[in-house]
């Protein structure tokens, strides 16, 4: 081999031997796609309540307090002021009060979606039907 041979293959083999020879760099994992933020909803305020009852419609005040997903406050209707509890997750709201109607104690339950400044839903009245609430914050 004449030696112009000889230069090209040892050029060759060192570059070979230069590429083998070099570490690979660890490719970035990949990562799923950030889902956006979606915005909490919070019930905290004054809402006026229309609730159609078995018995008719009433109108009440909910003043609610959220925490996180935890919801508490006060319904005032005719009858007075009465506590109720809770929970928001997503724009599904559910809460509960005891009353006593007619010396019998009940539990009213309500169950709805919010959008925006407003709520509705479902009410069940213990063993005395279901009805149903909108309600508007204030």
């Amino acid at each position: 081999m004449n030696k112009l041979s000889l230069a090209f293959v040892a050029i060759a083999a060192a570059a070979l031997a230069a590429c083998a020879s070099t570490p690979k760099q660890a490719s970035a994992p990949a990562t799923a796609a950030a889902k956006p933020a979606v915005a909490a909803t919070n019930i905290s305020g004054t809402w006026t309540l229309n609730v159609e009852t078995p018995m008719g419609a009433r109108d009440m005040k909910l003043v609610a307090t959220q925490t996180g997903e935890v919801l508490a406050g006060n319904i005032e209707n005719p009858r007075g002021n009465m506590p109720i509890t809770g929970t928001v997750k997503g724009n599904a709201v559910a809460f509960q009060m005891k009353v006593n109607a007619q010396g019998m104690d009940m539990v009213i339950d309500y169950a709805g979606t919010v959008e925006g400044d407003t709520m509705k839903g479902a009410a069940k009245f213990g063993e005395f039907g279901d009805g149903t609430f909108t309600g508007k914050k204030q």
